[in-house]
């Protein structure tokens, strides 16, 4: 069985359906902006999952509705699901999409209404703008862990080529 080269990247056929051309992970800045930026993003989100089983009895009070148990815990599973899901690039598109939902639930339902409050409002800011800034970072996951629209078929399977360059 003869192996054939990958086709050259074509520029105008990634951005005509909105993709950005992928960086080679073979260089120090490709393994940074793929595989250690995958690991800091997703990572801590395991982590504050697994304080949600943790110290479940205290965050109860900052849930705004019934069941706050059960919100509890479902929060935590749904934040290492995301986790594992972008870490393990497995359905890593739809755990950051959401990743991104349950973020915005939280702006929604916990920090909205504590905008009305003068002694938590400081706090309520804080938490709001932090939660849009992890939505931003969700969603441009999203995007890079989907599977190419555009990529070429070889033998059934999507197959994406990657050059070294640095032009754009």
């Amino acid at each position: 069985m003869t192996s054939q080269p990958a086709p050259k990247y074509d520029r105008d056929q990634w951005r005509a359906c909105g993709q950005v051309r992928p960086r080679a992970a073979t260089s120090w800045t490709g393994f940074l902006t793929t595989e250690v930026a995958r690991w800091a993003f997703a990572l801590p989100f395991a982590v504050f999952g697994l304080f949600h089983f943790t110290n479940a009895s205290t965050m109860v009070g900052a849930v705004p509705v019934a069941g706050g148990i059960f919100w509890v815990y479902f929060t935590g599973a749904a934040l290492i699901a995301a986790s594992i899901g972008i870490l393990t690039r497995k359905l890593g598109s739809w755990a950051a999409f959401g990743l991104a939902a349950l973020l915005l639930t939280f702006i929604l339902f916990v920090h909205v209404p504590e905008l009305g409050n003068p002694k938590t409002q400081q706090m309520a800011v804080r938490g709001l703008l932090k939660d849009l800034a992890l939505i931003g970072g969700a969603l441009a996951w999203a995007g890079l862990l989907k599977v190419n629209c555009c990529a070429t078929e070889s033998q059934g399977k999507p197959q994406v080529t990657v050059d070294d360059d640095s032009g754009t």
